[in-house]
């Protein structure tokens, strides 16, 4: 189906570099990403300006406790990019490019 949208440069540069690294369109990649959107049982909402996660009532309580074993766990490059990601960082692309 052809539609046109409005869609946030951010959005649409995120598609960009998505259909670009795996060679398929980006109307795809945003489909999928909307699939993906509508099929979660997590929702965002905004809370004093800040994006909370809500996750659905018969999800599991993770503890600090129990992020800071996955923590030892990891190795250093593996806790850099996942605090880089939580920042708002975007992690390296492992493809070279």
């Amino acid at each position: 189906m052809q539609i046109t949208l409005n869609i946030d440069d951010d959005v649409f540069a995120t598609a960009k570099k998505v259909a670009e690294r795996q060679k398929r369109p980006v109307a795809s990649v945003i489909s999928e990403m909307a699939r993906r959107g509508m099929e979660s049982e997590h929702r965002l909402v905004l809370r004093h300006g800040r994006p909370v996660l809500v996750a659905p009532e018969n999800g599991e309580v993770v503890t600090l406790g129990q992020i800071r074993q996955i923590q030892d766990e990891m190795d250093d490059e593996e806790v850099r990019e996942a605090n880089d990601f939580s920042a708002g960082r975007q992690p390296p692309d492992r493809t070279g490019r």
